[in-house]
């Protein structure tokens, strides 16, 4: 078995990276690609309104409605915004070489570090929730925090308050009421420069169906590895439902088990746990990969064979390797697609939040345990080991400028796929995280996260410190439930280098050494964000739901890395609120807190 990681990690946050690679720092990005997520929103720019009703707007607004986010992914439409100064659009040369200049395109990048992270804490979120509950209708679906600007220079541009709701449901009068009020809380919270904006959205609510990125990773064994396609088995056709990602492996009092998502395998409406005290001894069988997928890679590869067998000078080379893909398939499903059934889950839930405990805020809850069950394909709990598939094999990691940039942008230098962990080691704490992310920022860098799905395979992506508020509701939008997400930014600031799609849902995210930090659950589409529950919120409630002694990763033996509190000055709200000033209130950060205990004897 090969080693956990080809990353040497050191005791401390800042040091963690490997020590042949310089800290240097970039602006470069990646060439983007089409964005989609899992129950997630749909961000739209339908021609919704009528001709009467546009003919009613000023002409100004109707085009500062099609050109204000200009550049971003999404075509993105701007229901309401506050009474700061629009920014000025300025022209640039052309990117592409041609003669003349161009409108600049508008960017999203992260917050980092800024005093409304205090504020919010100290009660304006609350204020923010309850001005969009009061809206008539309360359909808002989330609200981020990003700085949307044109501005290469990431902290010359605004913080933005981005306010989505449901489309076509709320006035462009009462989206203008709501942004004023949602701007007088910021102000009356001294946030005089935070912007407010609100744009309209879908929810999609099911598990993804949709064709994957590319054909199925070649599953040379048996055993699933981690991000495998999955699925519940089309013999249980009342759960309506559609393909996720097996996220990897949890030992739970020593017993090894699948951890995906409850939406994953029973649908996004069922708000209840699996079983239920009727459902006790029913078996759901869960198919990995899922059998569309597995149906549709079939017939790919088979159309591809034949096409290469036609040609006048057949390619061999080509020819055997298609037909040993096929071969491996079909001897996939000789030994049974159905590799376990579902133990047990969390339903959809928030967590009840702690006062005066950071980490424990309202947090949705949406896991599901797999018992491994399929003694042909896993012949013992011991194979069952969190290994990632072939970087090298999958589009995005088998392109080196993509690993490369993700390089840059933790402040590392120069990455390669060979660097990137084979095997997923344990989980963080939700202090651990926030350490990792202030020790990346502090030296002007991003804490880079990773994850590895069925549908866009092998992806990186920004951490942001600063939670999102997110509303979701069922089928009927009854039972309304608001909660807080960690969100995990697309990786280039138009936003359209999407981190998940549509089918990534129960994905294990992971850090570039290969500390695993949260479950991926869902987003929106086209609006830069990706939502993930912190891995040690999800094993203390399987632990709980479980009535376990001890929840853990499938991680190898030794590694007992502590990533400590990050040493640094003492800053003022003066030097956080604005940002003149804000790199030089920090210090070095990097030393480890001796009271720090390591995640794995906490949970």
């Amino acid at each position: 078995m090969n080693s956990p990681s080809k990353r040497a990690v050191s005791t401390s946050a800042e040091n963690s990276s490997p020590s042949k690679r310089k800290h240097n720092r970039s602006d470069e990005s990646t060439q983007s690609t089409e964005t989609q997520h899992t129950e997630s929103t749909n961000i739209t720019s339908p021609s919704a309104y009528s001709t009467s009703s546009v003919e009613k707007m000023d002409i100004d607004s109707v085009r500062e409605d099609t050109e204000y986010y200009a550049g971003l992914s999404g075509n993105l439409k701007l229901l309401a915004r506050g009474n700061k100064p629009k920014q000025q659009r300025p022209m640039i040369s052309d990117p592409y070489g041609n003669p003349g200049v161009v409108p600049a395109p508008k960017n999203a990048y992260i917050v980092g570090k800024h005093i409304i992270s205090e504020k919010l804490k100290n009660g304006l979120r609350k204020e923010m929730v309850d001005i969009l509950e009061a809206m008539k209708p309360a359909d808002w679906i989330s609200f981020d925090f990003l700085r949307l600007g044109y501005s290469k220079v990431e902290k010359e541009n605004p913080v933005v308050v981005f306010v989505t709701v449901n489309y076509g449901e709320i006035s462009r009068e009462e989206g203008q009421r709501v942004v004023r009020e949602l701007e007088d809380a910021c102000i009356r919270y001294d946030l005089n420069d935070v912007e407010v904006e609100m744009v309209e959205g879908r929810r999609m609510l099911s598990a993804g169906v949709g064709d994957v990125a590319e054909l199925l990773p070649d599953q040379q064994g048996k055993i699933p590895l981690v991000g495998a396609s999955i699925a519940v088995s089309r013999e249980h056709i009342e759960f309506k439902t559609g393909c996720g990602t097996l996220g990897g492996y949890v030992m739970v009092d020593g017993i090894t088990y699948g951890l995906t998502n409850h939406h994953v395998c029973l649908g996004p409406h069922r708000y209840s746990a699996f079983p239920s005290e009727s459902e006790e001894g029913k078996i759901v069988w869960i198919s990995q990969p899922a059998a569309k997928d597995f149906e549709d890679t079939m017939k790919s590869l088979e159309t591809t064979l034949a096409a290469l067998k036609k040609r006048k000078v057949p390619d061999q080379a080509n020819i055997t390797v298609f037909e040993n893909r096929i071969r491996r398939l079909q001897e996939l499903k000789s030994n049974g697609l159905n590799i376990g059934y579902i133990y047990k889950t969390s339903g959809i839930r928030v967590r009840d939040p702690v006062p005066g405990e950071d980490r424990e805020k309202p947090y949705k809850l949406d896991w599901a345990l797999i018992k491994m069950e399929n003694s042909t394909r896993i012949p013992s709990q011991g194979d069952l080991v969190n290994e990632v598939p072939s970087y090298a094999l999958l589009r995005e990691t088998n392109v080196p400028q993509y690993v490369t940039a993700a390089g840059l942008e933790e402040g590392v230098g120069s990455l390669t796929s060979e660097e990137l962990p084979e095997y997923l080691k344990r989980g963080l704490s939700y202090e651990e995280i926030h350490n990792k992310q202030s020790a990346a920022e502090n030296k002007y860098a991003k804490y880079v996260v990773w994850k590895c799905g069925r549908t866009s395979h092998f992806t990186y992506g920004l951490s942001m410190d600063i939670h999102s508020s997110v509303k979701w509701t069922d089928e009927d939008k009854l039972n309304p439930l608001i909660s807080e997400e960690w969100g995990i930014k697309d990786s280039i600031p138009d936003g359209a280098s999407s981190f998940s799609k549509n089918g990534d849902s129960g994905s294990f995210v992971w850090d570039t050494d290969g500390y695993v930090a949260g479950l991926c659950w869902g987003g929106k589409f086209e609006t830069f964000l990706t939502y993930v529950t912190p891995m040690e919120i999800v094993l203390e409630d399987i632990k709980k739901v479980c009535g376990a002694q001890e929840v853990r990763l499938v991680a190898m033996p030794g590694d007992d890395t502590v990533f400590g509190k990050p040493a640094q000055k003492s800053v003022s709200d003066a030097d956080l609120k604005a940002d003149d000033g804000l790199e030089a209130a920090f210090g070095n950060f990097g030393a480890v807190d001796n009271e720090a205990t390591d995640v794995d004897e906490a949970i």
